[in-house]
C-alpha cells in the first residue's frame, strides 16, 4: 500500500520580492488613470492586483476556508503595503488586523473599478499602486547587483 499525502494547492499572494509586482502595479495604475480620463481599459492588471491583495490573508483550499485568518506576508511586504497604504488619506494601520482589513477594502475597491460600478475611488487606486510599484521597485534587487563573492574564499 502506497502513502499518498495530499497537499492544498496555494493561489498566488502579494510578496515584495516578487519580481513583476513593480511592472503589475505600474500598470494597475495606468489602466485606473486610464478609467479616471474616461478610456476603454480591459483592466486585467487591476483585477490582478486584487486577487494577489485577497489570496494574501485567509488562503481557501480544496477542502474549504481556513477557520483561521492567517497571514501569508512577510515583514518586508507588510511594511511594503503598510507604506503605499500612507497614500491613501486617512488610512493609517498599525496592527496586522488592520492592514488585513485595509487590504480586503482596497481589493473591494478595485474589484468595483474593474467592473466599471465605482469609479470614484480610481485617483485613490492610482496612487495607491504608484506607491506599491515605487515600494517594491525599491526593494527589488537584481543578481547583477550582488557583490561577487572572493574566488578564493570557500
Amino acid at each position: 500500500m502506497k502513502l499518498q499525502i495530499d497537499t492544498p494547492v496555494l493561489r498566488p499572494w502579494l510578496r515584495a520580492l516578487e519580481p513583476s509586482l513593480p511592472m503589475l502595479a505600474t500598470r494597475a495604475a495606468v489602466e485606473l488613470d486610464a478609467q479616471r480620463r474616461g478610456d476603454a481599459a480591459d483592466m486585467a492588471a487591476v483585477r490582478e492586483l486584487s486577487a494577489l491583495l485577497k489570496n494574501s490573508f485567509g488562503q481557501e483550499t480544496e477542502w474549504g476556508v481556513s477557520r483561521q485568518s492567517s497571514s501569508l506576508l512577510d515583514p518586508n511586504t507588510m511594511v511594503l503595503v503598510g507604506r503605499a497604504l500612507e497614500s491613501i488619506p486617512d488610512k493609517r494601520v498599525t496592527k496586522v488586523a488592520e492592514l488585513q482589513q485595509m487590504m480586503r477594502e482596497i481589493s473591494d475597491w478595485l474589484d468595483q473599478s474593474a467592473d466599471n460600478s465605482n469609479a470614484e475611488r480610481a485617483p485613490i487606486l492610482r496612487d495607491f499602486c504608484l506607491a506599491l510599484a515605487k515600494g517594491a521597485a525599491a526593494q527589488h534587487r537584481d543578481f547583477r547587483d550582488e557583490k561577487p563573492t572572493n574566488r578564493y574564499r570557500r
